[in-house]
């Protein structure tokens, strides 16, 4: 999820919301602001598709904007996507696993995994883009667009090294080498080598 901080003027802030709570009332959601950092499961927003739950955490300064990427999975639930739909295999449980070497995945099945994860975040990202502009949720758009392409990528980062990158003091520079404009679905496994190259555990 990217992290970019967000300024938004109140009347944009409190239109947004509204908007959201119309989106999780028509689709039977569960909508819960808090007031803490992150979730207790440690992620910045949440929408959990299962439990139809949608969680925003109002203690950081960006929280509009990853609640604009948490309502873009909330679309695609809505509209059908198949990842989301209670049958649907884990694919970011198997991916966790996966990380944290509790789970062995075949290279095939791991790279349809990563694959079909990127392709989610991608599009939920380009949602959130769309809400972010019209709602005018941060000033800093260049930046949140560098910090999704970033986020996207590290999935496959994570294929090549073994683990999920950590780029440590030098975030910030990373985040400035990436493009200011959404990749393209066909860029998603093909990440800057400098990604790989500075990647940590």
């Amino acid at each position: 999820m990217s992290t970019n901080p967000a300024a938004p003027k109140t009347r944009d802030a409190l239109r947004f919301i509204d908007v959201v709570r119309g989106k999780c009332a028509a689709a039977g959601i569960l909508f819960r602001l808090e007031a803490r950092e992150k979730t207790r499961e440690g992620d910045l927003g949440w929408f959990d598709s299962d439990k139809k739950r949608l969680l925003g955490c109002v203690n950081r300064a960006d929280w509009l904007t990853v609640l604009a990427h948490e309502v873009g999975h909330l679309e695609q639930f809505v509209e059908g996507d198949p990842v989301l739909q209670p049958d649907a295999p884990d694919f970011v449980g198997d991916f966790e696993a996966w990380c944290q070497g509790k789970k062995k995945l075949k290279a095939l099945r791991l790279r349809q995994t990563v694959r079909t994860i990127q392709r989610n975040e991608l599009d939920a990202e380009r949602r959130a883009v769309g809400m972010i502009r019209s709602f005018h949720l941060t000033e800093k758009i260049d930046t949140y667009i560098r910090e999704a392409n970033l986020y996207v990528w590290k999935y496959e980062v994570s294929r090549r090294v073994g683990h999920w990158p950590n780029y440590g003091d030098a975030v910030s520079h990373v985040v400035e080498e990436m493009p200011s404009r959404l990749m393209a679905v066909s860029q998603i496994g093909k990440p800057p080598a400098m990604l790989e190259a500075n990647a940590q555990p």
